[in-house]
């Protein structure tokens, strides 16, 4: 009676957990998509984001940020409706490698995004006049390598995954195979570490180059200044810096869930998941408090959307002149009215 009992127990918490992991899946996958959209639209309506190889991939770093949001949202809503209408998560090994796709392509994605934007800065402060000459071509290279690495990447996987072996409950944690589960540690721990180093080569390299030039006066330094902004590196160190953090948080996280019974994991895994989320929702936050140029063309960009409403609704509600009662006519003439829309 006993283990009867706490076998209920057990179960009892592990849904409980289960149903406030997904609460969180949902706010968070929220925020991703939310804080994200506005990253794109921006990028997306000013020129001079536009036509900024840098920007263009942080737009890009923005979409796959927003597909990792996108797929923790789905997931925690179809979590919930498993759990309220008691259907089993049962599945194959494979079934839950396809399920995991989109999450981890997009997680894949930031972080070879992440390492493409501090690459296209290091070649912009290395060779500034060069870059200038070729900045469109250079950022879609950069940018095809960096998705590509992230599909293959993605494809692994599969890598051995058993068409028979079924699964309780689908999660990154559990998704793929041993191998899968070393190599991701291992790939994903180099790619932290040369984000980190390049970004802070990028910020010490461009003070590097600054200095040399108002010294010797050279004439590449007003391109510099124009193209390459001190803030914009300092915004990025502190990006690569949240991505070391969040990442050895999560590692420590995984190492210690292994620590635990298998019966309990499940009841913990879902939480580190959040973790990973986390840093797809915050790079809005970081871009807007550190980049001038960024919250200027933001607040221009919705600020003159909301003036266009605005200016719409007065010009839909304007008070009857003239004694037109609201026809529109007086004295036998019509009364024209003109409103601007901004």
């Amino acid at each position: 009676m006993n283990v009867s009992q706490s076998l209920i127990n057990s179960s009892l918490t592990q849904l409980e957990a289960t149903k406030w992991a997904s609460v969180g899946q949902i706010v968070v996958g929220i925020v991703g998509v939310v804080t994200n959209s506005l990253i794109i639209w921006t990028i997306v309506r000013q020129a001079a984001l536009r036509n900024n190889s840098c920007f263009v991939l942080i737009g890009q770093l923005a979409f796959a940020d927003w597909i990792v949001g996108a797929s923790f949202l789905i997931t925690g809503i179809k979590r919930l409706i498993r759990l309220y209408c008691r259907i089993p998560e049962l599945l194959t090994q494979v079934q839950c490698g396809y399920e995991m796709f989109f999450p981890y392509f997009g997680q894949s994605a930031s972080l070879s995004l992440a390492l493409a934007i501090g690459i296209e800065r290091f070649i912009a402060v290395a060779f500034p006049l060069k870059f200038i000459k070729q900045e469109k071509t250079i950022g879609k290279i950069i940018a095809l390598l960096a998705w590509s690495y992230a599909i293959i990447d993605s494809g692994f996987l599969f890598y051995e995954s058993s068409s028979t072996k079924i699964l309780p409950a689908c999660t990154v944690l559990t998704a793929g195979t041993d191998a899968f589960d070393e190599f991701q540690d291992i790939h994903k721990t180099v790619v932290i570490v040369a984000i980190m180093a390049t970004y802070a080569l990028v910020f010490l390299t461009m003070t590097m180059q600054l200095k040399k030039a108002q010294r010797q006066n050279r004439p590449d330094l007003v391109a510099m200044k124009k193209n390459l902004q001190v803030k914009t590196a300092r915004m990025l160190v502190v990006v690569a810096a949240v991505y070391l953090m969040l990442q050895i948080t999560t590692r420590v996280a995984q190492a210690l869930l292994f620590l635990l019974p298998v019966e309990s994991r499940p009841r913990v895994g879902p939480f580190i998941r959040m973790i990973m989320i986390v840093n797809s929702d915050i790079h809005f936050f970081i871009y807007f408090s550190m980049s001038t140029e960024f919250r200027e063309l933001f607040k221009r960009t919705f600020g003159s959307k909301l003036s266009q409403m605005k200016t719409t609704n007065v010009s839909r509600q304007l008070p009857d002149t003239q004694g037109t009662n609201g026809t529109g006519w007086t004295n036998g003439s019509r009364v024209v009215r003109h409103s601007s829309v901004l």
